[in-house]
This record gives structure tokens, sequence and C-alpha cells, in this order.
């Protein structure tokens, strides 16, 4: 619990530190363009919790590349979790890296070789049988946008290493793997409009490494798939994002989070993001 505490505790810290500047109104999908210069605290509000950011973006060649910065608390339903974060923009590719910490209070691991299925964490849940666990994790990634005039195509692999338990449910994820390195690659194909944000089916395969029955170091292949939703909901004047995300992989027991009773992912995020320092705009 102590990660989570510091996660909301920054948060709180940044909400009351900040403050919006007002300026023209943006197009609802401006999250697909590169970002601006500048210094900028994120506050999210998500389905399972909150997440507090502090984030610097420094451009190094005009606007075809820029250096982004970023340090970052969670606290949510299962986990907290601290991380530091940096990615290198040229054009249309991304290079970056993360390290973190995480804390979970609610660790549902069933060990080597057993079946972790939602039904089995909705009877941890229910008997309080669940354990705490904590451990560092670390990420490489590149992500690629390839502009097609109203249809944006955005792919992104990682590479992830936890070390988490054995057949522990994974919160970010919502699948189940053993500690060790996991391959992810994301795409997503989305319509934009200026008036509407951002639309369009998205496939997630993950690598990930589990233990057989027999007891025997493997890696299992999962395919989900499903549709991501952005858009500027214009609840403050500019710099406000509303993010839904649903995934899924049919007939999985083990995928998905246990309190939906589904093989489902499913996140609704909602971001506002408050411009502490502009050299664009000379403040």
């Amino acid at each position: 619990m102590g990660i989570a505490r510091a996660a909301c505790a920054f948060a709180s810290c940044l909400c009351f530190a900040t403050s919006a500047h007002a300026a023209d109104t943006q197009r609802r999908d401006y999250m697909l363009d590169p970002p601006a210069a500048g210094l900028f605290a994120n506050l999210d509000a998500f389905t399972l919790g909150a997440q507090a950011s502090l984030e610097h973006r420094l451009e190094l060649d005009g606007d075809i590349t820029m250096l982004t910065t970023r340090v970052s608390a969670l606290g949510s339903l299962g986990y907290g979790e601290v991380g530091a974060h940096a990615d290198v923009r040229a054009a249309l590719l991304t290079l970056g890296g993360s390290v973190g910490y995480r804390d979970v209070f609610r660790n549902y691991a069933v060990g080597p070789g057993a079946a972790n299925t939602r039904a089995l964490r909705r009877a941890a849940d229910a008997d309080k049988t669940r354990t705490h666990a904590s451990w560092p994790w670390a990420e490489g990634r590149a992500r690629l946008v390839i502009p097609l005039e109203s249809l944006w195509l955005v792919s992104s692999y990682a590479l992830r290493w936890e070390d988490a338990d054995a057949g522990s449910f994974d919160w970010f994820h919502a699948n189940v793997h053993d500690g060790g390195a996991l391959h992810r690659v994301d795409t997503t194909l989305f319509y934009r409009h200026k008036d509407f944000g951002g639309l369009g089916p998205t496939i997630r395969y993950m690598s990930l490494p589990r233990t057989a029955a027999t007891g025997a170091h493997t890696r299992e292949g999962e395919l989900a798939f499903g549709l991501t939703f952005l858009t500027r909901p214009g609840l403050r004047k500019r710099d406000d994002l509303l993010l839904f995300q649903v995934l899924t992989v049919p007939r999985d027991q083990e995928f998905g989070f246990h309190v939906l009773s589904a093989p489902v992912y499913a996140m609704l995020v909602y971001r506002a993001a408050f411009a502490l320092h502009r050299p664009d705009r000379g403040w």
C-alpha cells in the first residue's frame, strides 16, 4: 500500500500546484499530432484508479525531433507504481525506455503450471486469500506512426521485463504470466477527424513467459483484439483527453479483469494536462 498512497499524494500535490492557461480551441484529434515543447503536469483518472506525472518535452532539431522525459506515480484498485520514462522522437519514429517499481497489494499468484482463472481470482477476493508482492520492472519500446490522410496507423513494440511471481495476474495487461521478458506489439488503425477524434480497430500480440504443467519453462502467444477511441472532450479549453480501449481474448478463462467476469480488458481514461512552461508562448 505504500506506493499506492505515495501515488495518490503525488497526484493531489500536482492538482493543487498547477493551473490552466486560457488558449484557443483545439482540434478533437490533437493528441495524434506531435506534442508541443515545454513542461507539463498530467493528471489521469481511470476506471481503476488515478495517475499523476510530470513531463518535459525538449525540441532537439526544430519540431521534427523531440526528447520527452517523464516521472509518474499511480495508485489503483490492485497496485501502486512509480516510474521514470524517456523517449526520443525523430519524425515518425519514437524510441524510448522506462524503469519502475510496482507494489501489488492485490496479488493473485498460483505458482508454476497452475491455471489462474477469473473465477479463482474472484474467490480469492471473497475469501481474502490474495497476497502482497512487489517487484521492479523495465521496458524498452519503439513506436511508428504512418499518416494516411484521414487514416493513421500507429504501431508499437515493447520488450518488458518484470520480476513477478510465477503464475501472477498482471493488472497492467490483464493477463497471466511468470516473471521474465514480455514481448508486446500493439497496432491501431485510427480514422481521425478534427471534430470527432480518433477511432479504430486495435490488435495486441504478446509473447508471455509461463510454466507448463510438466514444470518446463515455455513461452505462449496471446492475441487480443478490440477497439480504441480518443477524443478531446472539452472539459477544459485545451489539453484534455478521453481514451476508451476494450480488448478481448475470446474463451480465455485467465484473460481479463475478473471483476467483469468476462475475457475483457476495458479501460476508460480522462487526462487533464496543465502547461507549466511553454517556450513557444513566451512563458
